[in-house]
């Protein structure tokens, strides 16, 4: 059988201990005794060594870094998170201000994600990163089903103002004119609603549409299948609408449409005119229900329950982090 080379460097050792111990006047036998209890003790203290070293590694050292890796993280995400909460909105419609803050915000959660995978977790801390990761994927989820719902409400919103640009020019406010009274406005010619509408009616079509292009759910009375049945009506009677107006004079007043066209002309305008209105009247219903703070707040999602439990755990884990580790 081949025997195993000693070490060079223990080699070494023996032989000084082997050198020293022949200064010391002892019986061989003894001599050796010596030396084995010798090279024992050096063994020992090493051993001890490095057994201190790691439990210093291992217990104390990689879990103090772990642990304000973690922290530092968190405290990062809270301090932009809270830069996008309900205070940056306007007033309850500001539709447009919370879509912003909930893609920053799943943008935000998305890189934090990506950072937390990166640490490298002792095993007896292993579920720290877990119930993190958990919290991070339940309000990554929160975003993408808020984020179509904030879409939805903000084109319908624009829908709303170009509508009321729509109408407004047909049938202006009166005029106050002293304390108490009021003028009644002059008729809009054909060529100052023309004017308008050439520029309204395309933009209204467009946000018509593209609120049905991605069905989203929680919209009740009216629900999504009869608001997009509504628009359905309503769609068409706007180009119809437009030609018609193209087609009067543009100095004729606008009440004087009904002598300038025909019987069947006036009928379809009439009819689509109406339909019109009733998707408006919808478009009001359902936007005097919708909130952007509730959007923001997550009060629309789902799993909101499980979203609170899964924050309240993290705070609970991250508490215990301070304490332990005084950050």
């Amino acid at each position: 059988m081949e025997e195993t080379p000693l070490d060079p460097d223990f080699r070494a050792m023996a032989q000084d201990l082997m050198r020293a111990g022949t200064g010391t006047g002892l019986p061989p036998r003894q001599h050796r005794s010596w030396i084995k209890t010798t090279v024992i003790g050096v063994l020992t203290m090493a051993v001890l060594g490095v057994a201190g070293g790691s439990f210093y590694y291992f217990q104390i050292y990689r879990p103090t870094i772990y642990a304000r890796s973690i922290l530092g993280l968190y405290d990062r995400a809270m301090a932009q998170g809270r830069a996008y909460n309900e205070t940056t909105l306007k007033d309850g419609a500001d539709y447009a201000g919370a879509l912003e803050a909930i893609r920053k915000q799943r943008t935000l959660a998305e890189r934090v994600k990506t950072e937390l995978a990166l640490l490298d977790p002792p095993p007896a801390m292993a579920g720290i990163s877990q119930t993190f990761e958990q919290f991070l994927e339940l309000n990554i989820s929160a975003f993408a089903d808020t984020e179509p719902k904030a879409e939805f409400f903000k084109t319908a919103s624009d829908y709303r103002a170009e509508m009321k640009k729509f109408i407004t020019i047909i049938q202006p406010e009166p005029q106050p004119t002293r304390p108490g009274q009021v003028r009644p406005p002059p008729t809009p010619t054909a060529g100052a609603v023309r004017a308008v509408w050439e520029a309204t009616v395309p933009r209204m079509q467009s946000l018509g549409d593209a609120l049905f292009k991605k069905k989203i759910t929680g919209l009740d009375d009216p629900s999504y299948v009869e608001l997009e049945a509504a628009w359905d009506k309503a769609g068409p009677g706007l180009p119809l609408l437009l030609a018609i107006v193209r087609k009067i004079s543009a100095l004729a007043a606008i009440n004087s449409v009904p002598q300038n066209i025909s019987p069947a002309e006036l009928k379809r305008s009439e009819a689509a005119f109406s339909d019109i209105s009733k998707f408006s009247d919808l478009i009001d219903k359902t936007l005097a229900k919708a909130s952007a703070q509730d959007l923001l707040s997550f009060r629309t999602f789902s799993r909101q329950a499980e979203l609170s439990e899964r924050t309240f755990q993290l705070r609970q884990v991250i508490e215990d982090l301070r304490i332990r580790y005084g950050q």
